[in-house]
């Protein structure tokens, strides 16, 4: 903010002074934007909040600040949604509680240009948004809790490199129902034989991993129908559900490829198994 002094990281008694401004929830959502990049106010407030003004007024604090950061592209005609990233103090205090390297001053100023110049912007956001929804609907819903949530890094770590996810995470129900998963969305940038291929690649995983659920989430309906259409035939090692368009994701909106059947599931009810007897590497 204009006029405002910039934060002394090396003071203490300043450092130690914003600390005691910082609630619970605060360090939570400093500990999400370390995870997750960037995140606009509709998905923190889905995350955290009740309410999406109740998160817009949280955050306004937290800009003021200077724990978090916000950016966005002049687009004309109307305007586009703030973008909302961790600002120096915030990404000194992620660092500080990850037991991360005390980033510079510039390092953040070149993360966040980074950031907001990538061409995977929007693709992050997509990602970010399905798991914002997906924590959301848990908590509406209940009895039942996202258990695990992999970052497309941590994702590809557990897959050992050999593919790489969007994410990875999984549901558990308290009753005992379970479902482990890898995500892909698809924005429709790429050709329909190029997403198959990222299907196929799942094939080359070790059994214990082909047996968490692929999940691809979808922008447009008709390359849903596309896919399924070219996947009638095909083998694949996971079993793959597609659902099209930003929905509840544990509505009935899943639909299993390689079937004839076009009804649509809940991910926890027919695509979930018990917990029993099901080897998970979810926890």
């Amino acid at each position: 903010m204009a006029g405002r002094k910039p934060l002394n990281t090396s003071s203490p008694q300043e450092m130690t002074a914003v600390l005691q401004r910082l609630t619970p929830r605060d360090l939570t959502l400093i500990d999400t934007l370390g995870r997750h990049r960037v995140l606009t106010i509709h998905q923190i407030g889905l995350l955290l909040f009740n309410s999406e003004q109740a998160a817009r007024a949280r955050v306004k604090v937290l800009v003021d600040i200077g724990v978090i950061t916000r950016f966005r592209q002049a687009i004309r005609p109307g305007s586009q949604a703030y973008r909302y990233t961790l600002g120096h103090l915030g990404a000194y205090i992620h660092a500080a509680a990850t037991h991360q390297p005390t980033p510079t001053r510039a390092a953040t100023t070149r993360r966040i240009t980074e950031l907001a110049a990538s061409q995977q912007l929007n693709h992050q956001l997509g990602i970010n948004d399905f798991y914002a929804r997906l924590t959301h609907a848990c908590r509406v819903h209940g009895g039942v809790e996202v258990v695990q949530w992999l970052t497309e890094r941590e994702a590809t770590a557990l897959a050992g490199g050999t593919i790489r996810p969007d994410a990875a995470g999984a549901l558990r129900t308290t009753t005992g129902n379970e479902i482990a998963f890898w995500y892909e969305h698809d924005r429709g940038t790429e050709t329909l034989s190029h997403l198959i291929q990222k299907i196929r690649a799942y094939d080359r995983l070790p059994h214990h991993h082909r047996q968490r659920t692929l999940l691809i989430e979808m922008t447009s309906p008709g390359r849903e129908v596309n896919l399924h259409k070219a996947l009638e035939h095909s083998q694949t090692a996971c079993t793959v559900v597609t659902a099209a368009t930003p929905t509840d994701p544990l509505d009935a909106v899943w639909r299993i490829t390689r079937t004839a059947n076009t009804s649509r599931s809940p991910l926890i009810g027919s695509l979930s198994l018990p917990t029993a007897g099901h080897r998970s590497d979810a926890s």
